[in-house]
């Protein structure tokens, strides 16, 4: 399979950078720019696409498209205890009522730096029943 990935910004924290390696080793191209619309011409997806480095609009032309959105918080705001949230809309801890988050509700993170926030909020949690 030829597999070329369109992106805007790449960010790959922590190991992930040596995944994106291994990537480019095996093949996998990528092309910084942004994919403006997808349509199909028979059986293929064309996508009109501003590749930046090369500074021009190209059709590719694919058998699958994949569509992936920066990652936002979600939902309606209406959490079963007031939080506090940073300007992008993630939530803040609240030592004072003695709520800690974690992972993505905290800030867009890959699983094993989920795990690890996760960890660390069950110990701050403890910490603070504890000192009750």
């Amino acid at each position: 399979a030829e597999v070329t990935v369109y992106y805007i910004d790449r960010r790959a924290p922590g190991r992930n950078e040596a995944m994106l390696a291994r990537a480019e080793a095996a093949g996998v191209r990528f092309v910084k720019g942004k994919v403006g619309s997808v349509h199909g011409r028979g059986r293929a997806l064309v996508l009109r696409v501003e590749d930046v480095d090369a500074g021009r609009i190209v059709d590719a032309e694919a058998d699958l498209v994949v569509l992936a959105t920066g990652m936002v918080p979600g939902g309606n705001g209406a959490l079963p205890l007031p939080v506090s949230r940073d300007p992008d809309g993630f939530a803040l801890d609240d030592r004072a009522s003695r709520v800690f988050v974690a992972g993505v509700a905290r800030r867009p993170e890959d699983v094993a730096s989920s795990v690890r926030d996760g960890t660390g909020a069950a110990a701050k949690a403890i910490a603070a029943a504890r000192s009750r």
